[in-house]
């Protein structure tokens, strides 16, 4: 569910394997209409489909696209999305939902692998990109910030002063700027509290 338009939506898959991959006979069964060509897709390498080429390439200039989509728009909501071969044997069978992450659903993030040994039916195996728009064409970067954690929370006391408080804290080893972050309790309203511009985190120090 990408920002402003469903124009912009995207598929990326990736030969995560150490052979080439014939691709031809393949199409999606459930979710979009798409036909592959003959194509050997080669270890490592991406094979993206996109809504619509025009506003692809406006949003992510210098990405190739190996296809468009040839019927259907991905759900906002969440679907089953199925590839199958000339056989009718499933190749690949992936049901996301819409409730696994908040951020993917409309702020503009995209849906990325987080752990290839997890059945990618599980939110476990997926994450939200690191940076808004994704990354087609390459493998998402890794999330930058993972050494900032939620240290303590105190969310509930009948003294005013200093009233309710939540700690972050920086164990990693590097400066972390955190300002323009936001902090919310509420699914519905994520920019909530943004912290102000220019904050530092040092490491292994704590706000």
């Amino acid at each position: 569910n990408p920002t402003n338009s469903q124009a912009y939506e995207f598929l990326e898959l990736k030969n995560t394997g150490p052979d080439p991959l014939n691709l031809a006979g393949l199409y999606f069964d459930k979710g979009i209409t798409y036909h592959f060509p003959a194509t050997n897709l080669a270890s490592g390498a991406f094979y993206v489909i996109v809504a619509s080429n025009a506003p692809f390439q406006s949003r992510y200039p210098g990405v190739t696209n190996q296809g468009v989509f040839e019927a259907g728009v991905l759900k906002d909501a969440g679907e089953q999305l199925t590839i199958l071969n000339g056989a009718l044997e499933t190749i690949l069978d992936v049901d996301y939902k819409d409730g696994w992450f908040k951020v993917t659903d409309g702020f503009g993030y995209s849906l990325v692998p987080a752990d290839l040994s997890i059945d990618p039916n599980l939110d476990a195996a997926w994450r939200a990109s690191t940076y808004t728009n994704g990354s087609p064409g390459a493998d998402d970067p890794p999330w930058p910030y993972g050494s900032i954690v939620v240290n303590e929370v105190l969310s509930h006391q009948d003294v005013d002063n200093p009233g309710d408080w939540i700690e972050l804290y920086n164990a990693g080893t590097n400066n972390v700027n955190i300002g323009g972050w936001y902090l919310s309790d509420d699914d519905n309203e994520l920019k909530k509290y943004r912290i102000p511009s220019g904050t530092i985190l040092t490491n292994k120090k704590h706000i």
